[in-house]
């Protein structure tokens, strides 16, 4: 045999050896397929929240985290209910405030609010607006019972009352008037007073 046909035996043993491993591979991983990785996610768990109730007709849900400060000082205002975090700057404040405008579109041409857009608030007809003397706060504000209703959410931490101001828009409802009020501003723990107003007449204290 001479060195030229030595050589091409070689080879062709060695590409049969290298196809032969190649189908033995093939035929074993299709008998035991690779499970695929399943990569769990754990949906963050979402923060208990408590309600609201004021006597200035309206209720809402609010993060456990938070501290509700009623301003009960404001005698000016019906209502002044600010939240507050420790550990977050900015905050989150509702008001309710007497109003000559007739519609929130009325209201937002008196005080010449520019770049309004529409929205809602406790299902009635709303304004968000950026307000002009401090553009860290994003303000909603609607008409209601005569009242000019507005939540004003400073965003020093943006993304966090970001968040807060979703979960207390999203939960806001006006409440029915009746020939009750409360007895005080004081939260969702104060009870009515049954003797206090009478008639039809609309009470915010």
């Amino acid at each position: 045999m001479n060195r030229k046909l030595f050589i091409i035996i070689l080879a062709v043993l060695l590409l049969l050896s290298v196809l032969g491993g190649g189908a033995y591979l093939y035929l074993k991983s299709s008998q035991n397929p690779v499970s695929p990785v399943v990569i769990s996610t754990v949906s963050p768990t979402p923060e208990p929240v408590s309600e609201w109730k004021d006597q200035a007709q309206f209720t809402f849900s609010y993060p456990e985290s938070l501290t509700v400060d009623p301003h009960p000082e404001n005698m000016t205002d019906y209502a002044q209910v600010e939240l507050k975090s420790a550990s977050h700057s900015g905050s989150l404040t509702i008001w309710v405030k007497d109003t000559k405008a007739e519609t929130i579109d009325d209201w937002i041409t008196q005080n010449k609010v520019e770049g309004s857009l529409d929205s809602t608030l406790g299902g009635a007809d709303a304004k968000r607006f950026i307000d002009s003397s401090d553009k860290e706060v994003m303000s909603v504000a609607g008409l209601q019972f005569g009242y000019l209703y507005r939540v004003d959410a400073k965003l020093t931490d943006r993304d966090f009352w970001n968040r807060v101001s979703d979960t207390v828009l999203e939960s806001f409802k006006f409440t029915e008037n009746t020939d009750t009020a409360a007895s005080s501003s004081s939260g969702s723990d104060e009870t009515y007073s049954e003797d206090a107003g009478a008639g039809d007449e609309e009470i915010i204290e």
